[in-house]
């Protein structure tokens, strides 16, 4: 069984795909091969990072990793919250992998705790992509005015960190190509996520949390003790200690892109004064002081929504 697979990042990404990648192949069941395909600009992917992922060929024997350069495209597309054009990527699959009827398309601030090509097995005849959603149970009022302002429902939105794109049936109807112009250039908060689920409303299929299984997948009361794929989304498990961040770093130490230095740098700076901080967390806590940090959370939820209501104002222009 082949499946193939996107995944599109720049050089800053390089160590970090190359662990999710890991985590993908060593997880993969007998019979599954990947052929990888990746997404990148040429001045912003090296040829010493190609060079570093391709090292994966020779340490696996079910995969091949192929490097398609989209040169300038999206280049001057607006970017937010510290996400790069090379999130925009996936929306040129159902063009330049039209050759596959059903490709899998996945970021790579994720880790594969098991083996995926169930989905492949998921009937997508009368969808055009499938993923899971975003706020299955509950959704902040923000969140949900935001949502509504693109014309969706909370509950109908999907979070684009893995994705099923059903390349015939998009090609065929045409709308994706057509009306994808329409919406770049706009300044949504969620950037190319926004434009997928406006552009396929009523054309998802929903898969099951574990398949992209993070923080919020617990605030919805979803809980799985394993699953299929944690997704490190807002921070990242190699930059600050994170949740299920233990996951990435055991993938990272049996992985060719471990560095031992790096290793014990990162929990030095991170957790030096941890047993400090936490017990300086205590004391504000129970003095009353804490209530500084729920003014702060304020405020942030404040500037949230303004760039809510100014994403939304970006989408009507």
């Amino acid at each position: 069984m082949r499946i193939p697979i996107v995944f599109s990042f720049n050089d800053k990404y390089t160590v970090p795909a190359g662990v999710c990648i890991t985590s993908l192949l060593k997880n993969a069941r007998d019979g599954v091969v990947f052929d990888i395909h990746i997404l990148h600009a040429g001045n912003r992917l090296s040829s010493h990072s190609k060079n570093k992922i391709s090292q994966l060929e020779k340490h696996f024997d079910n995969c091949t990793i192929h490097y398609i350069n989209v040169y300038d495209a999206f280049k001057n597309e607006y970017e937010v919250r510290n996400v790069s054009i090379e999130s925009y990527y996936r929306l040129l699959i159902p063009d330049l992998l039209k050759h596959y009827s059903i490709v899998l398309y996945s970021d790579v601030d994720i880790i594969y705790n098991s083996d995926i090509s169930g989905l492949l097995e998921i009937n997508m005849n009368k969808v055009s992509i499938a993923g899971v959603q975003e706020y299955p149970n509950k959704c902040t009022k923000m969140a949900s005015a935001y949502i509504k302002s693109l014309n969706l429902e909370p509950g109908e939105y999907v979070n684009a960190g893995i994705l099923l794109f059903n390349n015939d049936k998009i090609n065929i109807d045409g709308v994706f190509r057509k009306k994808l112009p329409q919406l770049l250039g706009k300044k949504l908060l969620y950037q190319d996520q926004d434009i997928l689920n406006i552009l396929f409303k009523g054309q998802i299929k929903f898969l099951s949390a574990s398949y992209n299984y993070n923080l919020n997948s617990i605030m919805q009361d979803i809980h799985i003790a394993k699953p299929h794929v944690f997704h490190y989304t807002l921070n990242k498990p190699w930059s600050k200690p994170k949740l299920f961040g233990d996951a990435w770093w055991d993938c990272y130490k049996e992985s060719i892109f471990y560095d031992e230095a790096e290793y014990f740098s990162f929990y030095k700076q991170n957790y030096e004064n941890f047993e400090l901080l936490v017990n300086i967390g205590s004391q504000l806590k129970k003095y009353g002081i804490y209530k500084l940090y729920y003014f702060i959370k304020k405020v942030q939820c404040t500037i949230t929504n303004l760039l809510h209501r100014q994403s939304y104002k970006n989408l009507r222009r």
